[in-house]
């Protein structure tokens, strides 16, 4: 029961199908599903839910080369790191510093690119997430 109560609360301020849509490459509706999410949350004081609801935002974002500037978007991963770091969400401090060390990574920056790579790929790896290691792994080497 406990799985289905949180499903149920993932749903409700869709944390799922944005990572559908996201994963599905529909990133326009990935987009419009982050922010009815980060309204509804932020709306309940649900802040637990901004850091993944805005991390998918800012992919989709990214992907379709939209979004803030430069330094707005290295604003808002910042604050998502802070607050996941608040909040003790692991998986979400290493999501977020893979996303920071990519945005670098388009800017130009390899330096900063790689260390937030680098944070990215060890919490991956203490945390044993194989799927999440590979990517970032991945996204270091292309840096070299």
């Amino acid at each position: 029961m406990e799985f289905l109560s949180a499903l149920k609360i993932l749903s409700r301020y869709g944390v799922i199908p944005t990572g559908a849509y996201l994963a599905a490459g529909r990133l326009e509706e990935a987009e419009a599903a982050a922010a009815r999410g980060l309204a509804l949350a932020t709306t309940d004081n649900a802040r637990a839910y901004h850091v993944p609801l805005g991390r998918l935002r800012a992919e989709a974002l990214a992907l379709q080369g939209k979004g803030p500037p430069s330094e707005a978007a290295l604003l808002d991963w910042g604050r998502l790191i802070e607050l996941a770091t608040e909040l003790s969400m692991r998986p979400e401090i290493a999501h977020c510093s893979l996303g920071l060390g990519k945005l670098y990574g388009r800017l130009g920056d390899r330096g900063a690119a790689g260390e937030w790579l680098t944070t990215a790929v060890t919490m991956y790896r203490e945390m044993a997430m194989g799927f999440w290691l590979e990517k970032a792994e991945a996204a270091l080497e292309q840096m070299d």
